[in-house]
Formats: C-alpha cells, sequence, structure tokens
C-alpha cells in the first residue's frame, strides 16, 4: 500500500517526525542549560555552532589557561563567539541573542566582561603580564579580578562623552583603585574621544603614571599604571 494515500500513515509520520524535531529541541535546550545558556539561544543552530567553534579556538585555549572559573570561561567562549561574529551583519539578531542571554545570566558585570574579550583586552592584559614574566598564579588571580570587578576597573568612552568630565572620572577612579591597572577603551567612531582621555588623564597623573595603548584599528585599548622604578606595573590585586 502507498503511504501518500493513507490518512492514517500520513498522520502517524507526521506525529513522530514531529516528535523528533520536539525531542531535538528539546536535547538542544537542555544542553545548552546545562552549558549555561537560555532556550533563546539553544533554538539557534548557527549561534550553537558558532559558540561550539569559539569554545575550541585557540584564542580560546590560550585565555583559558589563565581563566580558570567555570562561569568566566563560559564568559570567554561568548565573548569570543562575539567577536566572530560581530562584523557580519546577517548575524545582527544573533549578537543581541546572546547578549541578551549573557545579561539574563550574569548581569550587566557580565555583559561587560564579555566585551572586553570580545575586543580583545583580556588576551593584551595577560600577553604582557606574561612578557612582565610574572608568575602564572599570579595572572591567574589578575584575570579572575578583572573578569570579575570588571566595572571597577575599565572606562567604556561614548561618542557623547565629555573629555574633561570624564579625564576628572577617570583620574579619580586610577587613584582610588591603587594598586592596580585601570584601562580605557575606545570601539569605533569612540576612539579618537578615548584618546583623547588617555591624554587628559595622564596630564592630571602626572610622572608617577604611564600608558601602554594598543590601536587594533575596530578597538583602542590604554592601560594607565603606576609606574616603579621607570617600570610600568600592569597587574590587578586578587
Amino acid at each position: 500500500m502507498n503511504d501518500a494515500g493513507d490518512p492514517t500513515a500520513s498522520v502517524v509520520k507526521g506525529a513522530t517526525e514531529g516528535a523528533l524535531e520536539w525531542t531535538a529541541g528539546r536535547i538542544a535546550q537542555l544542553v545548552a542549560r546545562i552549558q549555561g545558556h537560555s532556550a533563546a539561544v539553544a533554538s539557534d543552530g548557527v549561534l550553537l555552532e558558532s559558540i561550539r567553534h569559539a569554545s575550541k579556538s585557540e584564542d580560546a585555549k590560550f585565555l583559558k589557561t589563565y581563566v580558570t572559573d567555570r562561569d568566566q570561561r563560559r564568559i570567554v567562549d561568548d565573548g569570543l563567539t562575539l567577536h566572530e561574529l560581530s562584523d557580519k551583519p546577517e548575524h545582527f539578531g544573533r549578537l543581541q541573542r546572546l547578549r541578551g542571554d549573557l545579561f539574563n545570566r550574569y548581569g550587566t558585570k557580565g555583559l561587560r566582561a564579555a566585551q572586553i574579550v570580545e575586543q580583545g583586552v583580556l588576551g593584551l592584559f595577560i600577553r604582557h603580564m606574561m612578557r612582565e614574566g610574572l608568575p602564572k598564579p599570579d595572572i591567574v588571580s589578575s584575570s579572575f579580578a578583572l573578569l570579575d570587578t570588571v566595572e571597577k576597573w575599565t572606562f567604556f568612552v561614548q561618542v557623547t562623552d565629555n573629555v574633561a568630565r570624564v579625564a576628572d572620572e577617570v583620574r579619580v577612579r586610577v587613584l582610588a583603585n591603587q594598586p592596580g591597572v585601570f584601562i580605557v577603551l575606545g570601539h569605533g567612531e569612540q576612539k579618537p574621544k578615548a584618546k583623547s582621555v588617555v591624554v587628559a588623564v595622564l596630564k592630571k597623573l602626572g610622572n608617577d603614571f604611564g600608558v601602554s595603548t594598543h590601536d587594533t584599528g575596530r578597538e583602542f585599548v590604554a592601560f594607565i599604571g603606576r609606574l616603579t622604578e621607570g617600570r610600568f606595573e600592569l597587574n590587578l590585586p586578587a
């Protein structure tokens, strides 16, 4: 008998396929939730694959050598995923979905932590400490501190910011957070203003402080820290 003409067979076939699709969806949601993601992320196969790919990348392996906390490792994966998708307009919805998921799981702190991974700041920070010869336990503890209290150590410059006002605020925060580095960031069209802020801050801080700047094309990053015997210190207290 031909199934195409058999209503019962068609119903059974449709019900079976529907059950299989529902089961696959539920499994994906369950796996994603176990890994810390929401059902909204789990329902997007392309986004899940992007996260999986980012989590296996060389950048992820390097960063996770020094990021040992489970939740922070998830934030690293998500930050690298944001970086991978950020230049592709067709993935704008996915970027927003993943950012929303980060906010729901970790709040603004988690979003900012993922952003410094996305913008390459965490990698620059770790590599600088490696060049300075810091032992691995110190790099691990400083990396944890940066991701765990990211808003304490960073300022994300906006296009509408007033340079003089921001410079005053950053100066106060740099002094209040000693010992420890302070990071000023500018993305895209915010880069020129971020550079102006850094120049103004250094004038206010005087000769006891130095800066290490990085311009990667899309991002401008400035690490501001105290000079000890003419040497720039780039680390954070645990």
